[in-house]
C-alpha cells in the first residue's frame, strides 16, 4: 500500500512498539524516541539528519511514531528545518497547516535544541 502511494522509505519513531517491518525493496529507519525530554542526544540526532538527508534528497517518506502528532511532526519540522535552512519554529508551522499537531514543549525544546547544534 505504501509503494503504491510512492513511498520509499519509513522512519519509524515509535518507543515501546514492535518495529514494523515493511515488505520488499522499502527502506526501513527506527530511531526510538520518547514524546518529552530524556531522549539520548545521538538518537534524536540521528534522526533529524537522516530525515534531512531524506528531504534534500525528495526521497518520498513516511515518518510515523505511536500517534502522529507530537515526535513525527517534531522530526519533520526539525529535519526540514536543517534541509532548508529556515527556522525551526516556520517548519513546525508548515507541518501544522499539513496535519493537526499536539508537539510538547519538552519535545519541541530538545528537537529546536539538537537542530541547532547540528548546523
Amino acid at each position: 500500500m505504501l509503494a503504491a502511494m510512492g513511498i520509499r522509505t519509513i522512519v519509524d519513531l515509535a518507543l515501546g512498539e514492535s518495529p514494523n517491518m515493511p515488505a520488499g525493496d522499502m527502506v526501513y529507519l527506527r530511531y526510538p524516541l520518547g514524546g518529552g525530554s530524556g531522549n539520548e542526544s545521538w538518537v534524536l540526532s540521528g534522526a533529524l539528519l537522516t530525515t534531512a538527508h531524506l528531504i534534500r534528497n525528495r526521497v518520498p517518506t513516511l515518518i510515523h511514531c505511536q500517534v502522529g502528532r507530537n515526535r513525527s511532526a517534531a522530526i519533520a519540522a526539525g529535519a526540514i528545518s536543517l534541509a532548508t535552512q529556515k527556522s525551526p519554529d516556520e517548519c513546525l508551522a508548515l507541518v501544522a497547516n499539513c496535519r493537526e499537531i499536539d508537539v510538547g514543549h519538552s519535545m519541541w525544546k530538545s528537537v529546536v535544541e539538537a537542530a541547532d547544534r547540528l548546523r
